[in-house]
């Protein structure tokens, strides 16, 4: 199974990287999709996470950075699906902040992100 690879080579990575080495970002990534396809959806919140706090970090620099933006809103619907919904409400409000800069309001990735925070 993909995730089961994935996973393997997470452990490896951990064992020889630092916990924000941009090759464990790459691989939470993929981690995180191959839980979505498999319907897994708490331990793709739980790469999320991982991920969100990386691109932090990283992103120190650049605050209002559209991944960041986007992995917020990706976060907030994993976590409503998993039940989380103070936090989906705190990373929704968050993503907004960001990606506010980049598109304009009537853009429609916006308008979702409005009609989840509704």
């Amino acid at each position: 199974m993909a995730t089961d690879l994935l996973l393997s080579a997470l452990q490896r990575l951990q064992s020889v990287c630092g916990p924000f080495h941009h090759e464990l970002y790459a691989v939470r990534g993929k981690l995180m999709t191959a839980y979505l396809l498999a319907g897994e959806y708490e331990k793709a919140f739980e790469q999320c996470q991982q991920v969100v706090s990386y691109l932090v970090l990283s992103l120190q620099h650049v605050p209002y950075h559209p991944l960041l933006g986007l992995q917020l809103f990706t976060s907030g619907d994993l976590a409503s699906h998993c039940g989380e919904n103070v936090y989906a409400e705190e990373m929704y409000r968050w993503s907004r902040k960001i990606l506010s800069v980049a598109y304009d309001g009537d853009n429609d990735l916006l308008v979702r992100l409005n009609d989840c925070l509704c």
